[in-house]
């Protein structure tokens, strides 16, 4: 691939239109992405694992198949990273946690992962994340920490931060990621970037057990968000929960879908946690674009909730912990977690039995408050996350605003669609006065991932953002 055709200039899809109509070769693609990655790595610390031999060679197939005539697919000759919580065949899957170094080669991929590679996408490296996905940012003891290049000194996000980072960098033009509590959208907000959790039951997971993470991909395009959904969704034998395939193209209907008159609500907060006031004030700005843009009703609606973050966190707390222990790894090894997750463990954490029950009780609750919500309206808006990128090792913040955050932190807002399992999208809202980038989320009614990528392409129109970082270029 020539410098004028680089990762700053095409999108996902020109780069694999080109590729499929012989006009770029597939090889000259990883050596590009290969020389970015080594240039811009070590200032970012985005990559953790890379086989290049193997994307080589799968690039040579692709132009091969290109030469005979077959189409490699749609994501064809797109060097991809994947997030170090999924599995890439070859690659080791460490989980960014130094209880897994050494962890062999993977000999199968997740199916996103599987999906993808089918599609033409050829996996390159392995990208950082946070330890278990469990912090706001990707500082680990295993890998160190990964920054964001939009200002080195804070993070990228957790717990796709890695994937996000190289991708906002402009050094791998595509990722993947999960999302069980906002560990794409969160992310894709510190970096300026689309991130989508899917209805759950769109992209199949690796165990098919029904949980709350969804699988995906970050992308600096909505249409190359729509691209890869196409390529990502359908019926797949290792999760009994897929949904069928839509019988839609997303990449279609991105543009033509009818929302004009769609009901939407507004909120800043869901009504307990604590948001920074700048950022409040850029995504509601950038929600009223969107409201107009689209025609939609605006509606004065009750929208308040619990807690869902700090009763996901104890959840979730409870499962690893209980995981390590029956490992033989705690508590014995606790100095061994990386510094963000033991402060997560223990800001968490539920007491005793009884608190448990009512961390998912909370949850319960907020299921109940969410389809009630949702009768009547179609679409809720607010800021992705609470604050915009705090710094690069941590500790996410406990204070916003002067007032007390240690139970909201930076990101109380997602983990509501992950346990309702609503779509959920955070694009690029605007940047904040010292230049970073804060993202709007924009939820929809269960299975309607059409018209949340509808509503983002209209922002996407309306006003455009920045596909890159201009500061590391």
């Amino acid at each position: 691939m020539s410098e004028e055709f680089g990762m700053s200039d095409a999108t996902v899809s020109e780069i694999a239109d080109a590729v499929r109509a012989g006009s770029q070769l597939s090889e000259d693609l990883v050596e590009t992405v290969i020389r970015r990655v080594e240039i811009l790595n070590p200032a970012l610390n985005a990559v953790c694992y890379r086989d290049y031999d193997t994307a080589r060679r799968q690039a040579r197939e692709i132009d091969a198949k290109v030469r005979a005539g077959i189409d490699p697919g749609p994501l064809a000759g797109i060097p991809l990273g994947v997030k170090d919580l999924e599995n890439a065949r070859g690659m080791p899957t460490c989980f960014g946690s130094v209880f897994h170094t050494g962890a062999a080669p993977a000999s199968d991929d997740s199916p996103h992962v599987e999906r993808l590679r089918a599609a033409g996408a050829i996996p390159l490296v392995k990208t950082t994340t946070a330890e278990y996905g469990f912090a706001g940012n990707c500082d680990t003891i295993l890998c160190g920490t990964t920054r964001n290049p939009w200002n080195l000194d804070k993070t990228p996000g957790g717990s796709s931060g890695g994937s996000a980072a190289a991708v906002a960098a402009g050094m791998i033009p595509l990722c993947t990621g999960g999302d069980g509590g906002g560990s794409l959208r969160a992310p894709a907000a510190f970096c300026g970037l689309v991130g989508l959790k899917a209805s759950h039951g769109r992209v199949p997971t690796p165990n098919g057990i029904p949980e709350n993470t969804g699988y995906g991909v970050v992308t600096t395009t909505v249409r190359d968000m729509a691209r890869c959904l196409d390529v990502m969704s359908g019926p797949h034998l290792r999760d009994r929960m897929t949904l069928p395939l839509p019988g839609i193209q997303y990449e279609q209907v991105m543009e033509t879908l009818a929302v004009s008159g769609l009901r939407v609500a507004w909120s800043t907060d869901l009504e307990f946690a604590e948001v920074d006031t700048e950022l409040a004030d850029i995504t509601h700005h950038a929600a009223q674009v969107i409201i107009r843009e689209a025609g939609l009703d605006q509606r004065d609606v009750q929208v308040e909730f619990p807690n869902v973050l700090a009763a996901m966190g104890a959840v979730y707390t409870h499962r690893i912990e209980s995981r390590l222990r029956c490992e033989g790894l705690l508590p014995g090894r606790w100095e061994e977690l990386s510094p963000e997750v033991r402060r997560s463990f223990d800001g968490f954490r539920a007491s005793n039995e009884c608190e448990l029950i009512r961390a998912q009780d909370v949850l319960t609750d907020a299921l109940a408050r969410m389809a009630a919500l949702f009768e009547e309206i179609d679409v809720l808006l607010t800021p992705t996350t609470a604050t915009p990128a705090f710094a690069a090792a941590g500790p996410a913040p406990t204070l916003i605003n002067g007032r007390d955050a240690s139970r909201t932190l930076d990101a109380p807002l997602t983990p509501l669609a992950n346990y309702s399992w609503n779509p959920s999208i955070s694009v690029p809202a605007g940047v904040t006065r010292s230049g970073l980038p804060v993202g709007v989320m924009i939820t929809a009614a269960r299975h309607r991932d059409d018209v949340v990528l509808r509503l983002a392409r209209l922002l996407e129109q309306a006003r455009p953002w920045p596909r890159h970082s201009p500061s590391i270029q």
